[in-house]
């Protein structure tokens, strides 16, 4: 795969927030806690493909700026290579959450939420995060 491939796929600009858990927040809105600490438990296939496209979208980030990295050091730019290496494990980690079935989204609401999960395919809770 070339570097403009895995750019396209990363999305344009490689840093807006993956859509998909957001998604299925705003789907069970009405069911989402209301109090920080308290959770709600649910089953949902649709929120374990949500966390594999975003593990998949974050991985495409962290190799397109891993990619760019090398480019950017080859040519000197010492500072700019550090920052798009940072970026480049911060999607990796990212990535890494949602395998283990971890994210933190907010909802339509405005308000932040925890997903967790013990394992990517069974149920997930979700709570009120600060």
């Amino acid at each position: 795969m070339d570097v403009k491939s895995v750019a396209v796929k990363a999305g344009a600009d490689g840093l807006s927030p993956a859509p998909y858990v957001k998604e299925i927040l705003d789907q069970n809105f009405l069911v989402l806690p209301e109090t920080i600490g308290k959770s709600y438990s649910l089953f949902s296939q649709d929120m374990s493909r949500a966390l594999l496209h975003e593990a998949l979208l974050y991985l495409l980030r962290s190799m397109s700026h891993a990619v760019c990295y090398e480019a950017i050091y080859s040519k000197h730019q010492f500072s700019w290579a550090l920052v798009t290496l940072y970026y480049s494990n911060y999607f990796c980690a990212l990535s890494m959450n949602r395998l283990a079935g971890r994210a933190i989204s907010t909802a339509t609401n405005g308000k932040s939420y925890e997903i967790i999960s013990s394992a990517i395919q069974s149920s997930f809770s979700i709570k009120k995060y600060k």
